[in-house]
């Protein structure tokens, strides 16, 4: 078992993604980003309350509005806390900043290539994997992590991603849609 299942470089060349499966279940890797300073913090959550909540009990959405200084104090009040979180993100007085994808991966943001890349050798040691030559990726395609640390590039589809200019993203899905009419369905898409 391992914590990450595959990692994806993004193309401002500062971020990545790492898919965790459950993250909600992880939220305690946080715990290495203790030494950082939070600066503030998006965290929508839903209460529940377990076997003890009625079934047509439905608690409403809300935004965590308590502060905090460090992971450490937010990790332990959501710890005590019965709340399914709903949204996470987090950013940190250096400009680092990490944002949970509903349940399923969280986006690492950092200022430089050197800290991208320093973070990911820091996640894979985390994680008990070998480290990975990040020089060899190829941004925007997703990497399944396989045991000691070893990379497989899971297709040949590029993800687009959310530093992707409008002209790049219209280029990619006339591309997709050429792809999709010529009937190769293949490399046609992830659907």
């Amino acid at each position: 078992m391992r914590l990450f299942e595959s990692i994806t470089l993004l193309s401002d060349r500062q971020s990545f993604e790492m898919f965790m499966g459950e993250v909600r279940d992880h939220l305690w890797f946080l715990m290495h980003f203790n030494h950082l300073e939070i600066d503030e913090h998006r965290i929508h959550y839903q209460e529940n309350r377990g076997v003890r909540q009625r079934k047509n009990t439905v608690y409403p959405k809300r935004r965590l509005r308590k502060q905090f200084q460090d992971t450490a104090s937010l990790l332990t009040y959501l710890d005590i806390k019965p709340y399914i979180i709903q949204s996470f993100e987090i950013q940190f007085t250096n400009g680092w900043k990490i944002k949970m994808l509903p349940f399923v991966s969280l986006i690492f943001y950092t200022n430089s290539q050197s800290d991208r890349d320093l973070l990911i050798q820091k996640c894979f040691q985390i994680s008990g994997l070998h480290p990975v030559n990040i020089d060899s990726l190829k941004l925007n395609y997703t990497y399944l992590i396989r045991l000691p640390g070893s990379l497989e590039l899971l297709s040949d589809f590029v993800l687009p991603d959310e530093f992707w200019t409008e002209d790049q993203l219209r280029e990619w899905q006339m591309e997709q849609t050429k792809l999709d009419e010529s009937g190769d369905e293949e490399t046609g898409g992830p659907f």
